[in-house]
């Protein structure tokens, strides 16, 4: 490329844009917007390292003046998977040479038994799950035009956005949007709730494509539901497939199909994959799955516009593991409850810098 053209400077470097770098060569952007601020923050931790800091204190530096470096890309780019597991060593090896504690532990807050500390991929993924309301409500903006076609040509919002897909290799239309839109839409999913269906009525509620309840075995691999044709003829719930019966209607679906190419065999395969669930709930038994509880009320597809924060605590909770109260009761003799535990923390707390006192309490976050 001309490094002038028609009297306009191109420059064959990336270019920071809105604090973004950008340009034709995708490696070095990823540098600068990764690689160079993942150094900045061992740096960082390496100063603070050499200081007398108790974990609570580790863990507010980590959250302070390590993790806040991450924000602006996390929010705008994705980082690589071997990236995020490089960034959660060192914030670990900064709290710890060895761990101690389970790490799902220690995701707790303080008065639940952990020390609140982060969990980056999570972190990453609730920024990520913002941009979903953003992208849906504002109707009269030009700058979500492009996001907006590459959700559209996947599915109607209404079914999009009820979709349950939390793994790229499992439903295979995301290899046709851009990366970071994948990981928009994935994240969506993971910060969704899970809830269980134990009646025939709430499951037929559910959408049938790209649902992680709804998955079929394709060359030994799992793979979710997803046929295109049935969603333009707006046959996406399970109970657009049912008849007066509640069994599968053959008759209802091929009336209703337009493309009818492959009917039966995607029949078959619909009818594997659904009647065990409608059987299970006929008898009452319990099936959990995932909802979106961010939709307002018979308002579709206007979404909430919930915060990073509390789509942090949705995708965390999946990691987080309730502390152990065994060497508790051990220590002590006698049953622990969690209330004593909450009072034991907040009275030590204010001095944590006690090296007797820490010994003791790192001996009772101890778990087995």
């Amino acid at each position: 490329m001309p490094e002038r053209y028609k009297g306009i400077s191109w420059s064959k470097d990336p270019i920071r844009c809105l604090g973004l770098f950008v340009g034709h060569d995708s490696i070095k952007c990823y540098e600068k917007n990764w690689l160079d601020k993942i150094i900045k923050l061992e740096m960082v931790l390496e100063n603070w390292k050499q200081r007398w800091l108790t974990l609570f204190g580790k863990t507010l530096i980590i959250k302070i003046l390590g993790v806040s470096k991450l924000v602006f890309s996390a929010t705008l780019s994705t980082c690589k998977s071997e990236d995020i597991e490089r960034i959660n060593k060192l914030l670990y090896k900064f709290l710890w040479e060895n761990d101690r504690i389970k790490r799902g532990v220690l995701l707790n807050k303080p008065a639940d038994g952990g020390i609140g500390m982060i969990d980056i991929g999570s972190f990453f993924s609730a920024l990520h799950s913002t941009w979903v309301h953003r992208i849906v409500n504002e109707t009269g903006a030009t700058w979500n035009f492009i996001p907006r076609m590459y959700f559209q040509n996947i599915a109607s919002y209404n079914t999009l956005l009820n979709m349950s897909f939390s793994v790229e290799k499992e439903f295979t239309m995301l290899k046709n949007i851009p990366i970071f839109y994948r990981a928009v839409l994935i994240a969506y999913n993971k910060a969704k709730p899970s809830v269980e269906i134990s009646t025939l009525e709430d499951l037929k509620k559910q959408i049938i494509w790209g649902n992680q309840l709804f998955a079929h075995s394709l060359k030994r691999s799992k793979h979710l539901l997803y046929y295109t044709n049935w969603i333009a003829c707006n046959l996406c719930t399970v109970g657009d497939l049912l008849g007066v019966d509640n069994e599968i209607d053959d008759n209802k679906i091929y009336n209703a199909i337009r493309d009818k190419r492959n009917i039966y065999i995607e029949m078959k395969t619909i009818k594997q994959v659904l009647n065990p669930f409608i059987r299970a709930v006929s008898i009452n038994e319990v099936v959990t799955c995932k909802i979106n509880a961010f939709l307002f009320a018979n308002q579709p597809p206007a979404l909430k516009p919930y915060k990073a924060k509390s789509m942090y605590q949705n995708i965390v909770s999946a990691k987080i593991i309730d502390p152990s109260f065994t060497k508790w009761e051990e220590y002590f003799q006698q049953n622990i409850d969690q209330g004593q535990l909450r009072a034991v923390v907040s009275r030590k707390i204010t001095k944590i810098q006690d090296r007797k006192i820490s010994i003791s309490i790192l001996k009772f976050y101890t778990v087995s």
